[in-house]
């Protein structure tokens, strides 16, 4: 059985605030790019349907210019500091 989109109640929250919605009944699901860390285990379950690293976005004029990770060696790049992304690249 499915239940129509109008069933479900979306609610919009910071991304810092996604894990204490969960945890304190705000909300009975996150959806988002939220990793399961070690840390985050302590307090939440995940369920990992697939394992990413974060996306990236560039120029169409610059699409080909980054293949590889050691393409990004000596560039400017710029994250979400309230993401594991942030600290991804620092240890890359």
């Amino acid at each position: 059985m499915r239940c129509s989109a109008s069933a479900i109640e979306r609610v919009k929250s910071p991304f810092d605030q996604l894990i204490n919605s969960s945890r304190t009944g705000r909300v009975d699901l996150v959806m988002s790019g939220l990793s399961d860390t070690k840390v985050r285990q302590q307090t939440s379950d995940f369920v990992d349907y697939f394992m990413s690293r974060g996306p990236d976005l560039r120029l169409a004029t610059k699409a080909g210019a980054f293949t590889k990770a050691t393409d990004l060696c000596g560039k400017t790049i710029g994250g979400q500091r309230k993401t594991d992304y942030f600290n991804q690249v620092k240890t890359s």
